[in-house]
């Protein structure tokens, strides 16, 4: 959908706009795990925001931590992650999370 969105506005030439659906892509792409398309769309994002909006700007910010490390960024595989139920599990009330107390017998 990012992609079509990024088309209808080139289609229309609402170039101002272009800055926003390239963020979109850039984050939707990393939020799926493609690293290498999420940086491309990012830097196309950076591209089209330097000369709308502030340098400090949020969104400038958010494309700048994806362009130089996508792995690193909050959106790295969150929409896998939301889907999967990847996130780390707490230990439940009673249960100690060391697994190390019931292999001391095979330590020798």
């Amino acid at each position: 959908m990012a992609e079509l969105l990024i088309s209808l506005y080139e289609q229309e030439r609402l170039t101002a706009l272009l800055n926003e659906a390239y963020s979109s892509a850039a984050m939707e792409y990393n939020g799926v795990g493609e690293p290498w398309l999420a940086t491309k769309y990012a830097r196309l994002a950076l591209e089209y925001s330097i000369a709308l909006l502030n340098e400090n700007d949020t969104n400038i910010e958010e494309m700048r931590k994806i362009a130089t490390d996508p792995w690193e960024h909050w959106s790295w595989m969150m929409r896998t992650r939301k889907r999967m139920n990847w996130a780390p599990k707490a230990p439940k009330e009673g249960e100690d999370d060391d697994d190390d107390d019931n292999n001391d017998d095979d330590d020798n």
